[in-house]
């Protein structure tokens, strides 16, 4: 294949994975969403840190995912976050490693069958998936990132995610977290 030939397959299927939104976290809600009868809602805390002091600092995300749908969950702080997801059946497919912007650099594996288990989400209810803190470390080179630590937190989140998100209060929940996932000893890089 000829230079300018690959350089153009390689701006067309950047463009088409821009298009498509391939690489961007999914929008959380703002605290003023109101209710969409249609939608279900995911929620929980997803907060992250640096591995070793020195590096490089990367975000990174949870990649949950239906037949249909998937939902990218930026790890910020320790605020409740709410997302809105079409109904279907989910499933905690992988973690992600990000740059400052927020673009997606680096896909962990994933975990097996045995380790994660799905949860249907039907509209109008709220699901608690737990609260999770990974750390991440680079050198703009090379990212890693981990789950260190997944709590159940149900009755203390869902208290922070009624009062953060006032109109969703009278969301029906459900605590989902505790047979979601048997935390493996990952560490991903890319």
């Amino acid at each position: 294949m000829n230079r300018t030939l690959q350089l153009t397959c390689a701006v067309a299927l950047l463009q088409l994975a821009t298009a498509c939104g391939a690489g961007k976290f999914s929008p959380y809600l703002r605290r003023n969403a109101q209710v969409d009868s249609e939608a279900g809602y995911i929620y929980g805390r997803f907060d992250y840190s640096i591995w070793e002091p020195g590096y490089y600092v990367h975000g990174m995300g949870l990649v949950l995912a239906s037949d249909d749908n998937q939902l990218r969950i930026q790890f910020l702080d320790r605020d409740a976050r709410v997302y809105a997801v079409k109904p279907g059946t989910y499933s905690i497919k992988q973690t992600v490693c990000s740059d400052v912007d927020g673009g997606i650099i680096g896909w962990s594996p994933g975990w097996s069958a045995k380790e994660v288990q799905s949860f249907r989400v039907e509209p109008g209810k709220a699901y608690y998936i737990g609260d999770f803190h990974g750390q991440t470390r680079g050198d703009g080179r090379y990212c890693a990132w981990r789950i260190d630590d997944f709590e159940n937190n149900y009755e203390e989140t869902t208290a922070a995610f009624q009062k953060r998100y006032p109109s969703l209060k009278g969301l029906e929940t459900q605590d989902v977290s505790g047979s979601l996932l048997t935390m493996p000893s990952q560490v991903s890089g890319s």
